[in-house]
């Protein structure tokens, strides 16, 4: 686990600027959160993070010119250890199958509670993964939707651990039942399903889908 230190400084960075004045209230209560920074777009905020200590950035996924996709590589190849809560919304399978492209900590929906966002940056900042079960969810039953070339090309890649999780999901099985059956913890929980994320993200349907979703990016 990550030592942290006394207080984190915290950039948001979200186009709609109501966003942001949600997102800061709900840090806000929070005396070892700084909000140290804002901004509606990728580029400035990545001027920022590169000039100044930045423990966790909130990124919004659908951001004008840059989207956080690729803001969130960026961040990360200028420093590894800042942490990214990629935010995304339900608009589309293409929106959130775009975000598995992200080198991130945290898939979140934009509808969280004050009490989950703080969980989750908690735990992010921890050093643990960190995925909002309908997101997995979704992208889970998206699976079975492949054409059966990409889905045979899938279950290639996937040991059996990972088939066992996808299966329990769908089947309505809790994170916990699902970590118990599999004799792991639940952070390692959270490990196996990036590692399908990663694997998915490799089949051609989704890389034409996110390919054609970036276009409306611009």
């Amino acid at each position: 686990m990550e030592k942290k230190n006394d207080i984190q400084n915290i950039v948001i960075v979200d186009d709609y600027a109501l966003t942001r004045v949600i997102l800061k209230k709900m840090i806000a209560p929070r005396a070892d959160l700084n909000v140290c920074a804002q901004f509606d777009n990728a580029e400035d905020s990545l001027a920022y993070i590169k000039n100044h200590q930045v423990d966790l950035v909130l990124l919004d996924l659908c951001l004008p010119y840059m989207n956080g996709v690729e803001a969130s590589r960026l961040i990360k190849s200028m420093n590894p250890c800042t942490k990214i809560v990629l935010l995304t919304s339900t608009n589309s399978d293409a929106e959130i199958l775009s975000a598995l492209f992200g080198s991130v900590d945290a898939y979140v929906l934009k509808d969280i509670t004050q009490e989950g966002l703080m969980k989750v940056i908690d735990k992010v900042l921890d050093g643990e993964l960190w995925i909002d079960y309908r997101v997995q969810l979704l992208i889970f039953n998206f699976i079975k939707s492949l054409p059966e070339h990409d889905y045979a090309y899938f279950r290639t890649m996937l040991n059996s651990t990972e088939c066992t999780l996808i299966n329990m999901v769908l089947k309505g099985f809790e994170k916990q039942e699902v970590a118990q059956y599999l004799n792991i913890q639940l952070p390692d929980l959270a490990n196996c399903v990036c590692s399908i994320f990663k694997k998915l993200a490799k089949t051609k349907k989704v890389e034409d889908m996110v390919r054609n979703f970036r276009y409306d990016f611009i």
